[in-house]
């Protein structure tokens, strides 16, 4: 299994999920902290990872993540590729439900949401291609 790329993949999770969790943090102690990603009322992270749909039964997505990504970064280094391939199908899923939410009912955009969905997409892709 190409694991380097999986690994790679996984850092980068955890370091989006990270970042998201501090902006998470600093947006709940100031309500006038602007993130990075804060370009505009539309493009807007802090917005979304603010919002309920920010969370699942009151757990950041952000926090659930970087558990995703941490436990992505385990089933590699243990060849564990079925599972990866399911967990990452689950990611993907919810990726789409989750940009659906922040396009149609929030109306909002965020680059760090983005690069996440992305980065779930390719997980799944590297996992599946290499059998």
């Amino acid at each position: 299994m190409e694991t380097h790329y999986l690994f790679t993949l996984a850092i980068f999770g955890v370091c989006l999920s990270l970042y998201a969790l501090r902006v998470e943090g600093k947006a709940k102690k100031n309500k006038n902290y602007k993130a990075l990603c804060d370009v505009n009322k539309t493009i807007n992270c802090t917005k979304i990872f603010l919002s309920k749909e920010g969370h699942l039964f009151g757990i950041s997505n952000a926090a659930l993540g970087l558990f995703f990504y941490f436990t992505i970064f385990l089933l590699t280094y243990t060849q564990q590729r079925f599972y990866i391939i399911f967990l990452s199908l689950f990611a993907v899923l919810g990726s789409l439900v989750l940009l659906s939410i922040s396009t149609f009912k929030l109306k909002k955009f965020c680059y760090v949401c983005t690069l996440i969905h992305l980065l779930n997409i390719f997980i799944l892709i590297v996992a599946y291609n290499t059998l």
